[in-house]
């Protein structure tokens, strides 16, 4: 099939080929890593429903209350820094705490670019 020569034919056989052989073979590995993760996971998974079947106990939500002058002159110092005038012509009414929206990779990134 294969002489000294090889027809673009017989590359596209040649890269069929290979390609199903490839695919084949990660199928294959997907089923094995799935037949690990369920063997070796039978006795984890019946000792955490016995755990949650056995102490269901009320999740009690605590406020807790701070005082937050000192975060509302720090931010209230920062804003008049940034616009250049005084802080005794700011007011600052409401603060409110966004939530953090950045991935683990992005923080990541942050800490080492402070170091």
């Amino acid at each position: 099939m294969f002489g000294d020569k090889i027809t673009l034919l017989d590359a596209g056989v040649i890269t069929l080929f290979s390609m199903v052989v490839v695919f084949i073979s990660l199928l294959v590995i997907s089923y094995l890593i799935d037949l690990m993760r369920v063997t070796f996971n039978k006795k984890d998974n019946k000792a955490v429903e016995k755990t949650i079947q056995q102490s269901p106990q009320p999740v009690v939500n605590t406020v807790v209350e701070e005082d937050d002058t000192e975060l509302v002159a720090v931010i209230t110092a920062a804003i008049a820094a940034m616009t250049g005038t005084n802080t005794s012509g700011l007011v600052v009414r409401n603060i409110k705490r966004l939530p953090d929206l950045d991935t683990t990779w992005s923080k990541t990134g942050k800490i080492e670019l402070m170091r």
